[in-house]
């Protein structure tokens, strides 16, 4: 890390011990190797550090003017070989130098058509790049010949070759316009709609008018209005063939379009989705498949939330496919009556709450009722009494349910003692044991057609409750002790 603070240091120490003789020396290495350029440049940084350096001053006279002389000879080799950038770059590094060199002594010269040989040099580049656009553009390289173009006012071109400029950059940018508008027609006739819809955007960047424009807004409107009409006539298709999931799929595939379209587009289209659904709904419930019809119009609300049709298909949907259950009470014996109160409790709080749309349930009141009027014991129920409060109640299916293999299993878990006072002011021990008591059963479930009789379906299922509790065991009169709730509990 010392090393790498050190370092800089010593660079700038160097830097600024370097005097005008060292400068000079390296001047007189240099221009014994022949590389008269970076002579130069140490001479004039010997003559910068000591100004009083005639030697430098001397030395730098002496090749600076052939410096100046082999740029000038470089520039004529490459314009004799029709390299016009190297022609003019050689000129900019003689005249660059000249500047530079002129600050110190006042014997350098430029030639004296040095400003012809400079127009003729930019001239030369402004035909070789013109020259290049046009190749470009036969090429049909459309940005690129473009790219040339802008870049050939660098060259400072002459008023006709500004209006050849223009001309060729405009006649660029309709080739380059018409092409790719061309390109978006033929994607569209094979239907390949969102890139011809990309495509037409292309074209926008070669639009220099707004005739252009208007024309391109003008083909993209055409291009989404029969992208419509031929989704609907499609969609019709498929419907008058009951073929839905079709129809609903060619539509899912405009949503790649979405950011082509307008909300008069979109609108459409939801129309469509609509539509869809409404007929696949009404298939459904004719078929009688009054479930699938209610879900199925469900999905019509998705695009259209206030859908008449749809509302009233799935009011009627709803009344012909409902199916109405009558849960029985729970048949147990006297010493599962807790945990069937549990299990009714649990119920009426639960799956009473969150039937399913079709599902109709019996409420408790009207059960209730059944049974009074019917006069029927609910722990001595029969399939005949079950069928008697069905037709009661209007249920469709009866729902038995009874608690069987019941268990009651009681185990310590904890002793410890607690310290409390006899009325009589003393204290008196007593023992706190604490328990832990399960509770097991069976709840069979069995479901019953109420027209037939007939059992359709049985399920077991296992019931498991657990309740904690303390016993305080004394030798005492417990009327004489002082004891807190929980432990007269």
């Amino acid at each position: 890390m010392k090393q790498l603070l050190i370092l800089p240091l010593l660079i700038f120490i160097f830097c600024s011990c370097r005097s005008a003789e060292n400068a000079f020396n390296d001047g007189r290495q240099a221009e014994y190797a022949g590389n008269n350029r970076n002579a130069a440049r140490f001479y004039m940084e010997a003559i910068r550090l000591k100004p009083e350096t005639d030697a430098a001053l001397k030395a730098l006279e002496r090749i600076g003017q052939r410096v100046i002389d082999n740029d000038i000879k470089d520039a004529i080799k490459s314009s004799t070989q029709k390299r016009p950038l190297s022609y003019l770059k050689s000129l900019e590094t003689a005249e660059r130098q000249y500047r530079r060199m002129i600050a110190y002594s006042q014997r350098f010269i430029l030639p004296a058509n040095f400003d012809n040989l400079m127009k003729d040099a930019k001239n030369k580049c402004v035909i070789h790049f013109i020259k290049e656009a046009k190749t470009a553009e036969n090429k049909k390289q459309w940005d690129k010949s473009l790219q040339i173009l802008a870049g050939v006012y660098d060259y400072e071109p002459n008023s006709q070759q500004r209006r050849d400029i223009e001309n060729s950059t405009a006649r660029v940018k309709n080739l380059a316009f018409t092409q790719i508008k061309n390109q978006a027609d033929i994607k569209f006739k094979k239907e390949q709609w969102q890139q011809s819809l990309q495509t037409l955007n292309l074209a926008a960047k070669y639009a220099d008018n707004s005739a252009k424009e208007e024309l391109l807004n003008k083909i993209r409107q055409q291009y989404l209005r029969q992208i419509i009409l031929t989704s609907a006539k499609r969609v019709k298709t498929e419907l008058d063939i009951k073929n839905f999931l079709g129809a609903g799929i060619h539509l899912s595939s405009l949503k790649n379009l979405d950011p082509f379209f307008s909300q008069s587009h979109k609108d459409s289209i939801r129309l469509l989705h609509s539509k869809i659904n409404n007929n696949w709904a009404a298939h459904l419930f004719h078929k009688d498949q009054y479930r699938l019809a209610w879900h199925q119009a469900s999905e019509v609300f998705k695009y259209d939330a206030e859908n008449a049709q749809a509302r009233a298909l799935q009011k009627k949907a709803m009344q012909l496919g409902r199916t109405s259950f009558v849960v029985l009470p729970i048949i147990h014996s006297n010493e599962s009556q807790n945990l069937a109160v549990e299990c009714v409790t649990s119920f009426n709080n639960g799956p009473a709450r969150n039937m399913p749309p079709f599902c109709d349930l019996t409420s408790d009141i009207a059960l209730r009722n059944a049974i009074r009027l019917l006069r029927i014991t609910p722990q001595r129920m029969t399939r005949n009494n079950a069928m008697r409060i069905a037709r009661r109640t209007d249920a469709q299916y009866i729902v038995f349910r009874e608690l069987t293999h019941h268990r009651n299993k009681e185990q310590e878990i904890s002793h410890h003692s607690e310290t409390v006072k006899r009325k009589d002011g003393t204290t008196a021990k007593i023992n706190i044991t604490k328990s832990v008591l399960t509770v097991s059963a069976t709840m069979r479930y069995t479901l019953i057609d109420a027209e037939t009789a007939h059992g359709i379906a049985t399920a077991n299922a296992p019931l498991v409750s657990k309740f904690e509790f303390e016993q305080a065991s004394t030798q005492e009169d417990i009327k004489n002790l002082i004891l807190s709730e929980k432990q007269r509990s």
